[in-house]
């Protein structure tokens, strides 16, 4: 949820459906978001989130960008009410075989368990052919 937090710290307000709750917070020492994978392509998230951040955005996403994912079936974040689409230069950057950990650029080995499926990157294979 770090794409989250980046968007309310710029100042997207997101209203969970389940409590009510606004989240947002009151800062204006940025001046600019860079998110590492979009969170518009979260189940929990409105599509395009950061269309509403009024500093100028950066998405960096790519064809296996799915990130982490919660239950949506119990807590969806929509626009609070007011929110509109800003008129800030937005870019997006879609990588083909970007994941979320960078198309294999972050290796965790110390992580027990199945591996994660990756892009096409070998930048993490080790010696036993298994990826992190």
């Amino acid at each position: 949820m770090g794409g989250a937090t980046a968007m309310a710290v710029t100042g997207l307000a997101l209203q969970n459906n389940v409590n009510g709750a606004i989240n947002r917070f009151d800062e204006d020492r940025f001046d600019l978001l860079l998110l590492i994978g979009d969170p518009g392509n979260r189940a929990f998230m409105p599509e395009a989130p950061w269309r509403a951040i009024a500093v100028p955005t950066l998405v960096v996403t790519g064809t296996y960008d799915n990130g982490q994912d919660i239950d949506a079936s119990r807590m969806q974040y929509e626009f609070a009410d007011g929110t509109t689409i800003a008129e800030t230069p937005n870019h997006y950057l879609f990588i083909e075989g970007m994941d979320h950990y960078m198309g294999g650029l972050i290796c965790r080995s110390d992580v027990e368990g199945e591996p994660r499926p990756r892009s096409k990157s070998d930048a993490c294979d080790d010696e036993s052919g298994r990826r992190f």
